[in-house]
């Protein structure tokens, strides 16, 4: 079963092996998981907190989610493990959706 993660107060994922704490919070904080969002023309770049690790148990683990919607580029999604690198990776799902 893969590890549960909730942001903290200072918006860094914890791990959060209460399920009842967790279910609460993924049901209440929709809105707070993502830590970028943005919107370019018709299309919108999310950055977000999956809630659980999606790595195969291998490795660190893989908690962020950035994906692009709608335009040429619809459904596209990289990976993260870290807050820091999911922010990376939403500066540059914005260049591509910049440059067309």
């Amino acid at each position: 079963m893969p590890a549960h993660y909730i942001l903290n107060a200072n918006g860094e994922p914890e791990r959060c092996d209460d399920m009842r704490k967790w279910h609460e919070w993924m049901e209440q904080t929709w809105g707070p998981r993502y830590i970028a969002r943005e919107k370019i023309g018709s299309s919108e770049v999310a950055t977000r907190l999956t809630g659980s690790d999606l790595s195969s148990g291998e490795g660190p683990p893989i908690l962020f989610r950035t994906t692009i919607r709608r335009g040429k580029h619809d459904k596209y999604s990289e990976y993260y493990s870290t807050r820091e690198d999911a922010l990376a990776g939403h500066a540059i799902m914005l260049q591509i959706v910049h440059s067309g």
